[in-house]
């Protein structure tokens, strides 16, 4: 996802952190995957000015 929208490696590595933050704090679970990927890019998008 991040790839087809030519994410900086920057901004890539701050929703992988995001994420990783996310699935340890158990609340992904039962959420849909491409809707927690969708959310992730979002946030790392526009905290990355």
């Amino acid at each position: 996802m991040a790839s087809k929208a030519n994410l900086t490696e920057r901004t890539k590595r701050k929703a992988m952190s995001t994420i990783f933050e996310v699935l340890k704090s158990g609340f992904a679970a039962g959420r849909d995957p491409m809707g927690l990927g969708a959310s992730v890019l979002y946030l790392a998008c526009t905290n990355s000015s």
